[in-house]
């Protein structure tokens, strides 16, 4: 499974020496609730940083101690090599990303705008809440993978802080993508000053 979100806390674990070298694990915590551990070759460690919004993957395990979530870094440019573990990307996981997101938040708006009457067994209101956020990501974003990132990151952020603010009059999932833009546009902003920044 797949997920966009920020670390919260990375903290070492211990270290393990194997046949192809050492490798370090490190617990992690995201801002979704998410927790779990993840292993490099670097005890040093640049995988992930706190506070920087990446695409991870989580998979179930079990150990002597129980269950607990293995943590990947996805490599949505797709490219090849890097640290240990990590993997390359195509458009079908870019797609399963995507779905899974606007999955989410559509199950996620149904909940907290309370339109729960509306579900019936076959979930078809679910699924076309969800289409309609997976198309709009598709559409705005084209082949462009970070704004894609972004896109699903805004999403997430209106459906779970903002849809309940009775200021902002949400009322339909047509104002809801607005707003989705208009957070887009403040992050797209701030990104576009840096890079200026830099370049001078």
């Amino acid at each position: 499974m797949q997920a966009v979100s920020k670390p919260t806390k990375i903290t070492f674990n211990r270290e393990w020496n194997g046949p192809s070298g050492t490798i370090y694990y490190f617990d992690i915590e995201f801002e979704d609730g998410t927790v779990g551990q993840f292993g490099t070759t670097k005890r040093e460690q640049n995988k992930f940083f706190i506070g920087t919004e990446i695409t991870y993957s989580k998979e179930e395990k079990q150990n002597q101690r129980g269950s607990y979530f293995k943590i990947d870094k996805v490599n949505i440019d797709g490219g090849g090599g890097g640290s240990y573990g990590s993997r390359k990307s195509d458009p079908k996981t870019e797609r399963s990303i995507v779905a899974n997101v606007a999955l989410e938040c559509a199950m996620s708006v149904i909940h907290k705008m309370k339109l729960e009457s509306s579900v019936t067994k076959d979930l078809s209101s679910v699924f076309s809440l969800s289409n309609k956020f997976y198309d709009f990501i598709q559409s705005e974003c084209g082949t462009d993978k970070q704004k894609r990132i972004t896109m699903q990151a805004r999403l997430k952020g209106v459906v779970e802080h903002l849809v309940t603010i009775e200021g902002l009059e949400i009322k339909s999932s047509d104002h809801i993508l607005d707003y989705v833009r208009k957070t887009y546009t403040y992050v797209e902003t701030k990104m576009n000053s840096e890079s200026q920044q830099t370049l001078q």
